[in-house]
């Protein structure tokens, strides 16, 4: 947080995004064709239930009439989600599960499958 991020780091990364998309789309198609077998039932349901809550929570935040209410959405979702999720899992929990653990690289992966998780 203290250091100049690097522009052509940047640049690089919003090229990596952009390159990424077609997988993620790929991956988002896949994932939503998978039928578990039939004694998995329950959790198909679920699984599909808590999607389509997301999508409605996600259509209410998307929902703008007015400029204000862009406004407002840019700062939410844009900065304060990112900024606090990146400050809570790099910053404080992937350094607190290192220094337990003694060991960066299991520190990371902890953490990473974490916010996956989640």
């Amino acid at each position: 947080m203290r250091k100049i991020p690097n522009l052509l780091i940047i640049f690089l990364t919003v090229i990596l995004v952009f390159a990424a998309l077609p997988g993620i789309n790929i991956l988002l198609d896949l994932n939503q064709s998978i039928v578990l077998p039939e004694w998995l039932f329950e959790i198909e349901r679920w699984m599909k239930q808590s999607e389509a809550n997301a999508e409605k929570i996600t259509e209410a935040f998307l929902k703008m009439d007015t400029i204000f209410d862009l406004a407002f959405n840019i700062v939410v979702i844009a900065l304060f989600a990112a900024l606090s999720e990146e400050l809570f899992f790099r910053g404080i929990l992937q350094q607190t599960i290192a220094g337990f653990l003694n060991n960066k690289h299991l520190g990371i992966w902890i953490a990473a499958f974490l916010f996956s998780a989640l």
